[in-house]
Protein backbone atom coordinates (compact mmCIF):
# COMPACT_ATOMS: atom_id res chain seq x y z
CA UNK A 1 0.00 0.00 0.00
CA UNK A 2 1.75 3.32 -0.82
CA UNK A 3 1.36 6.20 1.49
CA UNK A 4 -1.55 7.99 -0.19
CA UNK A 5 -3.72 4.47 0.89
CA UNK A 6 -2.83 5.08 3.86
CA UNK A 7 -3.50 8.82 3.79
CA UNK A 8 -7.11 8.23 2.55
CA UNK A 9 -7.54 5.28 4.92
CA UNK A 10 -7.21 7.58 7.81
CA UNK A 11 -9.34 9.95 6.35
CA UNK A 12 -12.06 8.13 6.38
CA UNK A 13 -11.87 6.98 9.94
CA UNK A 14 -12.01 10.14 11.40
CA UNK A 15 -15.25 10.49 9.53
CA UNK A 16 -16.33 8.53 12.36
CA UNK A 17 -15.44 10.81 15.29
CA UNK A 18 -16.86 13.90 12.43
CA UNK A 19 -20.52 12.09 12.68
CA UNK A 20 -20.58 11.40 16.30
CA UNK A 21 -19.97 15.28 16.74
CA UNK A 22 -22.69 16.44 14.22
CA UNK A 23 -25.41 13.98 16.13
CA UNK A 24 -24.15 15.09 19.28
CA UNK A 25 -25.47 18.58 17.88
CA UNK A 26 -28.19 17.84 16.09
CA UNK A 27 -29.96 15.07 18.36
CA UNK A 28 -31.40 17.86 20.65
CA UNK A 29 -32.85 20.59 17.67
CA UNK A 30 -34.20 17.43 15.49
CA UNK A 31 -34.87 14.62 17.88
CA UNK A 32 -33.74 11.35 18.41
CA UNK A 33 -35.94 9.73 15.84
CA UNK A 34 -35.51 12.05 12.93
CA UNK A 35 -31.37 12.20 13.48
CA UNK A 36 -31.23 8.04 13.33
CA UNK A 37 -33.15 8.48 9.93
CA UNK A 38 -31.06 10.97 8.91
CA UNK A 39 -27.96 9.07 9.69
CA UNK A 40 -29.44 6.40 7.63
CA UNK A 41 -30.16 8.41 4.72
CA UNK A 42 -26.64 10.05 4.99
CA UNK A 43 -24.99 6.70 4.93
CA UNK A 44 -27.16 5.56 2.13
CA UNK A 45 -26.44 9.30 -0.08
CA UNK A 46 -22.72 8.10 0.60
CA UNK A 47 -22.84 4.50 -0.56
CA UNK A 48 -24.92 5.45 -4.05
CA UNK A 49 -22.23 6.73 -5.70
CA UNK A 50 -20.05 3.46 -5.15
CA UNK A 51 -22.64 1.50 -7.02
CA UNK A 52 -21.50 3.13 -10.75
CA UNK A 53 -18.09 2.51 -11.75
CA UNK A 54 -15.78 5.20 -11.08
CA UNK A 55 -11.76 5.66 -10.16
CA UNK A 56 -10.67 4.09 -6.42
CA UNK A 57 -9.31 7.49 -5.87
CA UNK A 58 -12.66 8.85 -6.51
CA UNK A 59 -14.16 6.71 -3.43
CA UNK A 60 -12.84 8.64 -0.75
CA UNK A 61 -15.47 11.52 -0.14
CA UNK A 62 -18.44 8.87 -0.56
CA UNK A 63 -17.23 6.65 1.58
CA UNK A 64 -16.53 9.73 4.34
CA UNK A 65 -19.81 10.38 4.05
CA UNK A 66 -21.26 6.62 4.09
CA UNK A 67 -18.96 6.52 7.25
CA UNK A 68 -19.96 9.44 9.06
CA UNK A 69 -23.81 8.47 8.45
CA UNK A 70 -23.19 4.87 9.75
CA UNK A 71 -21.52 5.82 13.18
CA UNK A 72 -23.73 8.52 13.69
CA UNK A 73 -26.77 6.29 13.56
CA UNK A 74 -24.95 3.59 16.15
CA UNK A 75 -24.36 6.31 18.58
CA UNK A 76 -27.94 7.57 17.86
CA UNK A 77 -29.63 4.40 18.15
CA UNK A 78 -27.81 3.73 21.81
CA UNK A 79 -28.80 7.16 22.85
CA UNK A 80 -32.82 6.39 21.55
CA UNK A 81 -32.91 2.85 23.49
CA UNK A 82 -31.52 4.15 26.70
CA UNK A 83 -34.18 6.82 27.24
CA UNK A 84 -37.24 4.69 26.68
CA UNK A 85 -36.88 1.50 28.85
CA UNK A 86 -36.19 0.52 32.47
CA UNK A 87 -32.21 0.24 33.98
CA UNK A 88 -33.11 -3.72 34.05
CA UNK A 89 -34.49 -4.23 30.56
CA UNK A 90 -31.51 -1.69 29.15
CA UNK A 91 -28.83 -2.98 30.37
CA UNK A 92 -29.42 -6.72 28.92
CA UNK A 93 -30.75 -4.96 25.71
CA UNK A 94 -27.88 -2.53 24.90
CA UNK A 95 -25.67 -5.68 26.27
CA UNK A 96 -26.81 -7.98 23.91
CA UNK A 97 -27.13 -5.57 21.00
CA UNK A 98 -23.73 -4.84 21.21
CA UNK A 99 -22.63 -8.18 21.21
CA UNK A 100 -24.83 -9.08 18.28
CA UNK A 101 -23.41 -5.57 16.46
CA UNK A 102 -19.69 -6.71 16.96
CA UNK A 103 -20.26 -10.29 15.40
CA UNK A 104 -21.97 -8.54 12.34
CA UNK A 105 -19.37 -6.32 11.90
CA UNK A 106 -16.96 -9.18 11.51
CA UNK A 107 -19.14 -10.92 9.65
CA UNK A 108 -20.26 -8.14 7.21
CA UNK A 109 -16.23 -6.93 6.42
CA UNK A 110 -16.02 -10.38 5.79
CA UNK A 111 -18.68 -11.08 3.72
CA UNK A 112 -18.33 -7.57 1.75
CA UNK A 113 -14.86 -9.01 1.10
CA UNK A 114 -15.58 -11.99 -0.63
CA UNK A 115 -19.34 -10.62 -2.44
CA UNK A 116 -16.40 -7.90 -3.71
CA UNK A 117 -14.76 -10.71 -5.44
CA UNK A 118 -17.67 -12.44 -6.71
CA UNK A 119 -19.21 -9.58 -8.31
CA UNK A 120 -17.53 -6.44 -7.73
CA UNK A 121 -17.55 -3.88 -5.01
CA UNK A 122 -20.61 -1.84 -7.04
CA UNK A 123 -22.64 -4.74 -5.94
CA UNK A 124 -21.66 -4.62 -2.36
CA UNK A 125 -22.13 -0.81 -2.38
CA UNK A 126 -25.71 -1.72 -4.00
CA UNK A 127 -26.66 -4.32 -0.66
CA UNK A 128 -25.38 -1.63 1.62
CA UNK A 129 -27.47 0.98 0.31
CA UNK A 130 -30.48 -1.33 0.32
CA UNK A 131 -29.62 -2.16 3.78
CA UNK A 132 -29.50 1.64 4.76
CA UNK A 133 -32.61 2.35 3.29
CA UNK A 134 -34.42 -0.18 4.97
CA UNK A 135 -33.01 1.14 8.15
CA UNK A 136 -34.39 4.40 7.86
CA UNK A 137 -37.58 3.32 6.90
CA UNK A 138 -37.82 0.82 10.05
CA UNK A 139 -36.75 4.00 11.83
CA UNK A 140 -39.34 6.55 10.40
CA UNK A 141 -41.81 3.69 12.20
CA UNK A 142 -40.37 4.09 15.74
CA UNK A 143 -43.23 4.95 18.12
CA UNK A 144 -42.34 7.92 20.20
CA UNK A 145 -39.21 10.59 20.28
CA UNK A 146 -38.14 12.39 23.21
CA UNK A 147 -37.57 15.81 21.79
CA UNK A 148 -39.29 18.57 23.86
CA UNK A 149 -40.39 16.17 26.72
CA UNK A 150 -39.40 15.35 30.01
CA UNK A 151 -38.29 11.62 30.41
CA UNK A 152 -40.13 9.72 33.40
CA UNK A 153 -37.75 8.21 36.00
CA UNK A 154 -38.87 3.94 35.58
CA UNK A 155 -38.47 2.58 39.46
CA UNK A 156 -40.11 -0.85 38.97
CA UNK A 157 -41.85 -1.71 42.47
CA UNK A 158 -40.66 -4.37 44.20
CA UNK A 159 -42.52 -7.18 43.49
CA UNK A 160 -41.66 -6.56 40.12
CA UNK A 161 -37.67 -6.08 40.53
CA UNK A 162 -35.51 -8.46 39.18
CA UNK A 163 -33.37 -10.21 41.84
CA UNK A 164 -30.12 -9.25 41.96
CA UNK A 165 -26.95 -10.67 44.18
CA UNK A 166 -27.32 -8.96 47.85
CA UNK A 167 -25.57 -10.02 50.60
CA UNK A 168 -26.72 -12.66 52.65
CA UNK A 169 -27.79 -11.40 56.41
CA UNK A 170 -24.66 -12.36 59.08
CA UNK A 171 -26.01 -14.08 62.65
CA UNK A 172 -25.10 -11.87 65.04
CA UNK A 173 -24.63 -12.90 68.15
Amino acid sequence: MSDHSYTRIVMISSAEMLGIGLSLLVIESVGRKWSILGSFVVNAIGLVPMTVPMSIHKYTAPLFISQAGWASSFVLTMVYTSEFYPTEIRGIGIGTASGISAIGRVVSRFLAQILADEWSRHGVAAILTVVALIGAAVTFWLPKDAKGRELEDIIPSDEHKIPLLEPSPTNSA
